[in-house]
């Protein structure tokens, strides 16, 4: 009796395993970019954000899981601080594997040394994806063309204008601009992307030529501004809609 009452107190002694708990207040997310085709890269960005200065938290680099057969390239570090809160992320180009997904992408797992130098286990959370696949992207397909091939005559025609009236510089300026804008936009630059557009949209309104359909200059720059500080993600279809109105506008002028 005695003996079994020794081995309980032993077990009760014995601690339980510990789980790695996200410290108060930060956040995470993994976020994959573009569409995944077996065998093709995809990038994928680790983010984690907490409350305060960004010297308050030192992220250590992350190890992301991927599928069997998968490579993972280490890409850039960032960070921004806006309205009391730090956004640290890095960026990873995963090549898929040859075999048809869908694939798990994470989780990544990562040390978070705070300003004492006590470091915490933190895991963001893995994402399933698949190559989209269905009728509608044979539609917005079609229609990203035609915006592309409407850019080209547009850049083609203002090219070939030897312009002596008082707009010819201004005619330039948007040529410039089209171009910076539909280059952005199929590398995938959103930033680059919604800063030339708020530039055009702010020369056709100068001509009085601003298209009634598609964002305002304000909405463009508030986007700008959820892009850069917030983390909001925004894909070429998107730009494009943008896009297209704004150079069908300037053709006109």
């Amino acid at each position: 009796m005695l003996l079994l009452c020794a081995l309980a107190g032993a077990m009760l002694a014995v601690p339980a395993p510990a789980h790695a708990v996200d410290p108060p207040g930060v956040r995470t997310r993994l976020v994959v970019k573009g569409d995944p085709r077996p065998g093709g890269d995809v990038p994928v960005r680790v983010e984690v954000s907490w409350p305060g200065r960004p010297e308050n938290f030192n992220p250590g680099v992350p190890k992301l899981q991927v599928p069997d057969g998968a490579a993972v390239r280490l890409g850039n570090v960032g960070s921004s601080f806006a309205k009391g809160r730090t956004r640290w992320w890095t960026d990873t180009v995963v090549t898929l594997p040859d075999w048809a997904g869908p694939w798990m992408v994470g989780p990544a797992n990562l040390q978070l040394v705070d300003a004492r130098g006590t470091p915490e286990p933190i895991t963001v959370a893995a994402m399933r994806v698949r190559h989209k696949r269905g009728g509608g992207l044979v539609g917005r397909g079609a229609g990203s063309a035609l915006v592309l091939l409407l850019a080209a005559v547009f850049v083609l025609r203002l090219h070939r204008r030897i312009g002596s009236s008082p707009r010819a510089r201004d005619r330039d300026r948007g040529l410039a601009l089209v171009d910076t804008c539909t280059r952005a936009c199929e590398e995938g630059d959103v930033i680059g992307f919604l800063r030339a557009a708020v530039e055009l949209r702010d020369l056709l309104e100068q001509r009085g030529s601003a298209p009634r359909d598609g964002p305002t200059r304000e909405a463009l720059s508030e986007r700008l501004d959820r892009v850069r500080f917030g983390g909001e993600e925004i894909d070429r279809a998107a730009c494009r809609e943008v896009l297209g109105p704004l150079v069908a506008a300037t053709e006109i002028e």
